[in-house]
């Protein structure tokens, strides 16, 4: 079973489930509470997973699919409200969590990534399937050869709006027969410096690229810190993965992980969204 069946929405309505113990995030305590948002209102958008752990930290799960002729980029917001700053009190009766639409301002950056990064990372790579690893199954589609592009990426803003830190990914494939045979990527990561704090880039990159059948998966991730007031014992982290699915009808599914974890935890926001193509960008770039 892959993330898409795993996230993709239940239902219309929110379901609230508790989990009484499970291992979390390579090392994080038991899960405490998960709850399925309703995106009923939010085209495009397949589902929204929020787990709060039992320590206070929060992570968010989007998915959703890119059309293959998208009329515009398009960007989600999740916001855990009236969590308040004691990790004990971030009960999720109380969080208030909810999924909004951006407006177009807050998706896309006017003239691309900023010079003002504080930190910056940037790669690119393709690949080319074989025959073994691509299905022999008759999948569909055309039997000449079409070129696809699109992109996603998840930025963390605390509560007062500030951008932390943004990852992006984007995708560039080709399909043949109603398979997909090419892909090309590109990523950039962004860490910022709003206010006092003085975000930094732990690592980031592409992690792997897996052939399924029809379909190609590309990995991208993006892990950041700060240190608040420069006391080394009050490091907050925040982390992101980001899946992009290229379809051979040229429509991208998309899935991204979004979490925190450490001092500053409580109340920052989750965004997540597409792109069209290589020449765009996430606005809030710092």
């Amino acid at each position: 079973m892959n993330r898409r069946s795993v996230l993709k929405k239940i239902g219309g309505t929110a379901t609230v489930l508790t989990v009484a113990t499970q291992p979390a995030l390579g090392g994080e305590p038991a899960v405490a509470q998960m709850k399925e948002l309703d995106t009923s209102d939010h085209s495009n958008l397949d589902g929204v997973t929020v787990t709060l752990f039992e320590n206070g930290h929060a992570k968010v799960e989007m998915s959703g699919t890119r059309p293959a002729d998208p009329s515009e980029a398009t960007g989600y917001s999740v916001r855990l409200g009236e969590l308040g700053q004691n990790p004990g009190a971030r009960a999720l009766d109380r969080a208030n969590a909810r999924v909004e639409s951006l407006p177009a301002d807050e998706v896309l950056a006017q003239d691309g990534v900023s010079t003002e990064t504080t930190t910056g990372k940037t790669g690119s790579g393709s690949d080319t399937a074989s025959s073994s690893d691509i299905g022999t199954m008759d999948h569909g589609g055309n039997d000449g050869e079409d070129n696809y592009e699109g992109g996603l990426w998840v930025r963390s803003e605390d509560s007062a709006d500030f951008t932390l830190a943004i990852t992006e990914g984007w995708i560039d494939w080709t399909t043949s027969g109603g398979e997909a045979d090419y892909v090309d990527w590109l990523w950039h990561a962004t860490a910022c410096a709003p206010g006092l704090a003085d975000w930094n880039i732990d690592d980031a990159g592409h992690s792997y690229t897996d052939w399924s059948g029809d379909d190609v998966e590309v990995k991208f991730y993006g892990d950041y810190y700060d240190y608040a007031s420069g006391d080394d014992s009050k490091r907050t982290d925040s982390y992101h993965r980001l899946y992009a699915y290229g379809n051979p009808d040229g429509s991208m599914d998309w899935d991204t992980t979004h979490w925190y974890t450490g001092e500053d935890a409580s109340g920052y926001r989750f965004d997540a969204g597409y792109f069209s193509g290589y020449d765009q960008h996430a606005a809030g770039h710092c």
